[in-house]
């Protein structure tokens, strides 16, 4: 799968030294979260951007729940 990330679809934090979280983007249905680093992004079912506000935080937080699960 392959989801181009654009100004349209994409929330990138320049500034990601708090949460870590270096863009969000709404593709295949879901929410895609990366984190900084080399790490691939994590497909979160049946939420966007709009959902959590284009929040890190709230991010963040989603991507520790699907970790735990």
């Amino acid at each position: 799968m392959k989801n181009d990330f654009t100004p349209e679809n994409t929330t990138w934090f320049d500034d990601s030294e708090t949460f870590n979280i270096y863009r969000i983007a709404d593709g295949f249905g879901g929410l895609l979260i990366q984190e900084t680093g080399y790490s691939y992004p994590i497909l979160i079912g049946d939420v966007s951007r709009t959902d959590i506000g284009n929040n890190e935080q709230k991010a963040l937080e989603l991507l520790r729940e699907t970790e735990m699960v």
